[in-house]
């Protein structure tokens, strides 16, 4: 093995151990612009607002493997889960949401509605209970 492919896989073992601990992420990797998450967040907008809900969602999951701490990203994704109709997921997302910004009532009343949906009314309940706000 040559010392150039020796530096290269060191290099690859570095990024992959940066990437497992969240220390870098795919859009930084690959070196995405802030123009071009703009140009694929607008591709996912466009489908959503054509009604191409799973194209929109499949979009936004791309987006968010590159840029995971895009918390309006994690949102949209939600939304757009729930209005499939895969409240699991949408749970998921929503919670991600919370972890990356502070919770609104709006939000927390969407993943309720969400956990309602699956049966999860006790869930939902202390979700939205005063201990849970802001």
């Amino acid at each position: 093995m040559t010392t150039a492919t020796r530096d290269i896989e060191d290099v690859a073992k570095q990024v992959a151990a940066d990437l497992r601990a969240g220390a870098l992420t795919l859009g930084q990797v690959v070196g995405l612009t802030d123009a071009e998450v703009a140009a694929v967040t607008e591709l996912a907008e466009g489908y959503r607002r054509r009604g191409k809900l799973q194209r929109a969602a499949s979009v936004y999951g791309l987006l968010l493997s590159y840029t995971p701490y895009n918390a309006g990203g994690w949102e949209r994704l939600a939304d757009l889960q729930a209005r499939l109709g895969n409240h699991p997921a949408a749970v998921a997302c929503y919670e991600i949401v919370a972890l990356l910004r502070d919770a609104d009532r709006t939000l927390l009343e969407r993943e309720a509605r969400c956990l309602r949906l699956m049966g999860e009314r006790e869930l939902a309940a202390e979700l939205l209970s005063p201990g849970n706000q802001g």
